[in-house]
């Protein structure tokens, strides 16, 4: 559980970025290899109780059997947020240059680490197992969160349907913007199926879901672990573009991670310690994702920290 930890304070001990990008790919290796031995050895909590989830409401809900399928493979080494945190790692490991410079190719590499770390992931499996449970009329509970009604109350959030808690989360769909300059959530085919379970009325766009949306475990704790270079660029991208639409218009933009949503509970400290973790970052990882520093979740969440916790090395060990 101290892989990453102890990758962050090697940081500041005066080797060249490179001999810290070397180290640190084993580091990440190793803990890839790790979480996937736990996940194929059925150790992880919330793995197990997807998996009975799932099964519970393709029994009571036959016509979501495919949905349910799709979401138990999170459970496993074979499933997308698995894969995509093993694509990530062989990326930064194998392809330099699709990082701008290896400050940014570390900083990959130890958020890859970080999220798999098996406690984190365990906890970040909640979202899966929340829309499933969401499903089941009352007979399954949420798991490492309180219950939608409470949730929506204290976020003073809307109910944009089932599987709103996945909404944002690469794993499993992504932001396009129409010809009107107005990004709507477009879900993977997989998981389509979430776009014919409700009114096409209630599909959110961009910026209904940035002001409205509830607590998710990925939007309030694990973004920064679990998306990557490009996703974050991308989210980045498109709260841009709807915040210059706003302004034009004259409306108030309430950026979708200016502040974190109430509605954990029974989370493990490395989700917590995870949260916080990117006050090690340098200035650089800031200025990639904080442009704008009074107006997105690059700064308004991060920027706060980094100004009370900053350290006197940036990534690379130099002063």
């Amino acid at each position: 559980m101290w892989i990453t930890l102890i990758s962050l304070l090697l940081l500041g001990c005066g080797d060249s970025i490179e001999d810290q990008i070397a180290r640190q790919a084993d580091t990440t290796r190793q803990a890839v290899v790790q979480l996937k031995q736990q996940l194929d050895g059925n150790k992880l909590t919330n793995a197990m109780l997807l998996r009975q989830y799932t099964q519970k409401v393709a029994e009571i809900r036959p016509d979501l059997k495919m949905l349910m399928e799709q979401l138990a493979k999170d459970a496993t080494s074979k499933g997308p947020m698995f894969l995509r945190l093993s694509k990530r790692a062989n990326t930064a490991y194998n392809q330099p240059l699709s990082f701008v410079d290896n400050n940014e190719r570390l900083v990959e590499l130890l958020d890859v680490a970080s999220a798999a770390d098996p406690l984190v992931f365990n906890d970040a499996l909640s979202d899966p197992i929340n829309v499933v449970a969401d499903f089941s009329n009352g007979q399954l509970s949420r798991v490492n969160s309180i219950e939608k009604k409470a949730s929506e109350t204290a976020n003073a959030a809307k109910d944009f349907g089932p599987g709103s808690q996945l909404m944002g989360n690469p794993t499993y769909g992504q932001w396009q913007t129409n010809s009107s300059g107005t990004s709507f959530w477009q879900w993977y085919i997989a998981y389509r199926v979430f776009d014919s379970l409700i009114d096409s009325r209630r599909r959110p766009s961009y910026g209904q879901w940035s002001r409205y949306r509830d607590y998710s475990y990925y939007g309030d704790y694990g973004w920064e672990r679990y998306s990557s270079n490009r996703d974050k660029k991308n989210s980045y991208k498109v709260e841009q573009q709807t915040r210059k639409k706003f302004e034009r218009q004259g409306k108030t933009f309430t950026s979708a991670y200016s502040k974190n949503r109430t509605g954990s509970s029974s989370l493990s400290k490395n989700s917590s310690w995870s949260k916080s973790s990117d006050r090690f970052k340098s200035s650089y990882a800031a200025k990639q994702y904080s442009a704008n520093r009074s107006s997105n979740r690059f700064s308004s969440s991060s920027s706060q920290r980094n100004s009370s916790t900053r350290t006197s090395r940036s990534i690379s060990g130099g002063k």
